[in-house]
């Protein structure tokens, strides 16, 4: 997946003149998010930057729940065995499913003991990467500056864009909804997080 994902940024950047400002946010977002030895310059920085830290919503579950309505607001799993037998594990579970204590990494005969009408979907390995993509496509129009963490989890910093930070996250979310039909949670990226 990430090569993938950094080929589309090499690819977004390539074909979008970047402004000089989140051009400078991009290179500076490595400093701000690296080691130890950068944490005088990540303080002095902190106050002028905004750095956002964005999780797709239980992402294998709610891919999996993408054009299928007969799956809303039922308790549902991500696994590759539906079997209450055996060591396979709940890989992803919706809010539904959580609600029964329900998490990734639990055998599945303990999921299906706690909620005996779990749905569970095996893993789609090909939708994955195109809600993802589809994501990263969203943030890399908003900024350059956007580290990839996972297929579904980034930092993007919108330091000296115009307009409200928080605005454009929460449009940045809508529309990541719109595209995709699945939630994502963004919080900024505050200097003590990040010691």
């Amino acid at each position: 997946w990430k090569a993938r994902i950094e080929a589309l940024m090499a690819e977004q950047q390539q074909q979008q003149q970047q402004p000089a400002v989140t051009a400078a946010a991009a290179a500076g977002l490595r400093g701000f998010l690296g080691g130890p030895q950068q944490k005088q310059q990540r303080v002095a920085a902190a106050a002028q930057r905004f750095v956002v830290h964005l999780d797709m919503d239980c992402f294998f579950a709610a891919v999996a729940a993408v054009g299928r309505p007969e799956f809303a607001g039922k308790p549902l799993a991500v696994c590759h065995s539906n079997s209450a037998q055996g060591s396979a594990e709940v890989s992803s579970a919706n809010y539904e499913a959580r609600a029964f204590g329900i998490l990734a990494g639990m055998f599945m005969s303990d999921a299906k003991s706690r909620c005996p009408e779990l749905l569970v979907v095996p893993y789609e390995f090909e939708k994955y990467e195109e809600i993802s993509e589809q994501v990263y496509r969203i943030l890399l129009r908003h900024t350059p500056a956007v580290q990839p963490l996972s297929c579904d989890e980034a930092f993007f910093d919108i330091s000296g864009l115009p307009g409200d930070q928080q605005q454009r996250v929460a449009q940045i979310r809508q529309e990541i909804e719109h595209t995709t039909s699945c939630t994502a949670s963004a919080g900024e990226l505050w200097e003590g997080e990040n010691s």
